[in-house]
């Protein structure tokens, strides 16, 4: 074992949170009656600035809440209350809760090998517990971070001290971080000097600064490099 510790990012690195959030969204869409074209797509480009504005510390959870929203309804000029519609579509999200194809079998595989695994993700508190708790995978990990309930988000600093906390008497170097995101997973864990495993089943090019020390297109292969 060339780690004692596996940090998982949740969405998009263990669940399939592009195809949960198409549902909800279109739940949220068909409860308000809204029709029109390209309506997700409009809405994730709102909801993609306001998620770099938190990385960045721009705003913060409770304000990305309803400036997402606000930002889409306002698109159209729509007079809706953007936090109901907010707390719909997080409900939804865990509803359409799901994990990418391998995460289950790959969490099993670690727990046998004895790893110990934490979920370290910037998601919002009303759906990262619960939504670990309906595909009964919670109880599979040794520590779990959500930037909602402390205050700070990945990359920050102390979004890994925090986790280092929880995690008792942890060494760096037996630490890997596993996750999507260039700017948040593997900008953070670099940072922090931890090692860092970039989950790119797309192929996407890299056009920042971060370097992860793997790459990987599929979980599979991410036993072969811890």
């Amino acid at each position: 074992m060339r780690y004692d510790w596996i940090l998982f990012d949740a969405d998009n690195t263990l669940f399939d949170f592009n195809t949960a959030s198409e549902r909800a969204f279109g739940a949220l869409v068909e409860d308000l009656n809204l029709t029109g074209s390209n309506l997700y797509e409009k809405y994730e480009e709102c909801n993609h600035q306001c998620w770099k504005e938190l990385e960045d510390g721009v705003i913060d959870q409770l304000e990305l809440r309803a400036k997402r929203f606000r930002l889409f309804f306002d698109l159209y000029g729509l007079k809706i209350d953007a936090l109901t519609a907010n707390e719909y579509y997080l409900n939804q999200l865990v509803v359409n809760s799901q994990l990418i194809p391998g995460a289950r079998d790959l969490i099993s595989d670690l727990a046998s090998a004895k790893y110990k695994m934490g979920i370290i993700t910037n998601g919002l508190k009303e759906v990262q517990r619960p939504r670990l708790r309906k595909v009964e995978l919670y109880k599979q990990f040794d520590v779990i971070v959500v930037s909602d309930e402390i205050g700070f988000s990945k990359p920050d600093a102390r979004f890994f001290d925090k986790v280092f906390e929880d995690m008792g008497k942890a060494q760096k170097d037996r630490v890997a971080v596993v996750g999507d995101s260039l700017n948040s997973d593997i900008q953070g864990g670099n940072n922090y000097g931890l090692d860092t495993i970039w989950y790119n089943p797309n192929q996407e090019l890299n056009n920042t600064q971060h370097k992860p020390n793997v790459i990987i297109e599929n979980l599979n292969e991410l036993k072969k490099h811890i």
